[in-house]
């Protein structure tokens, strides 16, 4: 697989499921067996079970408004001068 953050893999594994017509709590122990703690929470995996059901058939974030995560610390050098 190439890389990905592992919450993106995990999600990636949950459409793949769902098409198989798996069931979420079905999908959350498959995860579990795999990933142990590490596995994305009930919360997360039924919001994007939900997502797929709803025909958003995405599984990258959607864009939010708002802060952006990173900075561009090249750009924040520039505006202190």
């Amino acid at each position: 697989m190439w890389f990905c953050g592992l919450a993106m893999e995990q999600k990636i594994i949950l459409k793949f499921l769902y098409k198989l017509r798996k069931s979420a709590g079905q999908i959350h122990g498959m995860l579990k067996q795999v990933y142990g703690d590490d596995t994305v929470s009930l919360k997360t995996l039924y919001t994007s079970f939900k997502k797929f059901i709803d025909g958003r058939g995405s599984v990258e974030d959607e864009h939010r408004n708002g802060r952006p995560t990173t900075a561009d610390n090249a750009r924040l050098q520039t505006l202190r001068l």
